[in-house]
């Protein structure tokens, strides 16, 4: 072969070369960049918003405080807002909660650790779109008139747990040596059996039932399912703190959970095929009902005293 035709053969193959790698590279940037253009956008989104917050509007021309001292008791206040409206249970609960954090900041304590059901964790831009502007300006003022007050037992912030409706009597608490809590006792609170969802009902298909307590306590149940739940124990408040299920023992917190009851204070009846739990209340029933405390505000009550009430033998002072 002629020497010339050999290098026209041995560019061309060069040339070919040449085109694939420069295809291999376009296509390999392409492969890298293309995915990280295209989640730009999301990435701001979600990315936390540290420097601002806006009103929600359109444009978003207001800009907000990202992060204020009370900013996560106002968030919350927004989410209770269906039970307390009034200045003073406002206040009451605005009080609570900053007591709580503070109790649950000294114990080392969690979420999780409290069981506490019913509360969700918006941010402040969350609350500002779903509930308004000017509801969160308004609990935001309400919450400046109680700034930095805590409810407190012998000087020391208390455990201030509260819930949405009480069964008609708060629960009392006892400590993990099963002492009562001096401040958490049982206190009447009739007027929550005027609130909407003071009772509530669940059912269940027996075969559900059965389904759902032998996955929870790993043992097979007796044929007939009235000797599955038996031997229930009530508080005198009402609430279930233990029962047999089967052969074994079971806690009331731990049926409430498994079945997604709204508060601990239920029984049950079965009747054509299904069991039919009926619930009292809301929440974990314990500290102030926020039911309740609006009532009371409603009659007239200051928060120091709807305080006094719930949370008996304490005083609220600037902690």
């Amino acid at each position: 072969m002629p020497i010339s035709q050999a290098l026209t053969q041995k560019n061309k193959k060069c040339e070919n070369m040449n085109r694939y790698l420069s295809f291999f590279l376009i296509f390999a940037i392409a492969f890298v960049l293309l995915p990280y253009i295209a989640t730009v956008e999301t990435r701001r989104e979600t990315s936390p918003a540290f420097a601002q917050i806006t009103d929600g509007s359109e444009n978003g021309s207001e800009v907000l405080p990202a992060v204020g001292k009370d900013d996560e008791i106002i968030c919350r206040l927004c989410t209770l807002s269906d039970y307390i409206k009034s200045d003073e249970s406002i206040k009451a609960a605005a009080v609570a909660l900053r007591t709580k954090a503070l109790y649950d900041k000294n114990n080392r304590l969690s979420a999780e650790d409290n069981g506490v059901y019913g509360l969700a964790e918006p941010t402040k831009s969350d609350c500002i779109r779903i509930y308004g502007k000017d509801t969160v300006e308004k609990i935001e003022k309400i919450v400046e008139a109680c700034d930095g007050l805590i409810v407190t037992y012998n000087g020391a912030p208390i455990d201030a747990q509260m819930h949405m409706i009480s069964s008609g009597m708060t629960e009392s608490i006892g400590d993990a040596e099963g002492e009562q809590i001096p401040y958490l006792k049982s206190v009447a609170s009739d007027a929550d059996k005027n609130a909407g969802g003071y009772i509530t009902e669940r059912k269940f298909s027996v075969s559900d039932v059965r389904n759902i307590l032998e996955k929870e306590f790993g043992k097979p149940l007796p044929d007939t399912e009235n000797e599955w739940i038996t031997e229930i124990k009530r508080t005198k408040a009402g609430a279930v703190i233990g029962a047999k299920v089967g052969e074994n023992s079971a806690d009331g917190e731990t049926l409430r959970r498994i079945f997604g009851l709204r508060s601990p204070n239920f029984s049950y009846r079965i009747k054509n095929g299904e069991f039919i739990f009926t619930v009292k209340g809301y929440g974990n029933l314990a500290g102030m009902s926020l039911y309740g405390a609006e009532a009371m505000a409603k009659e007239g009550m200051t928060f120091e005293q709807i305080l006094a009430y719930y949370y008996s033998g304490t005083e609220t002072e600037y902690g």
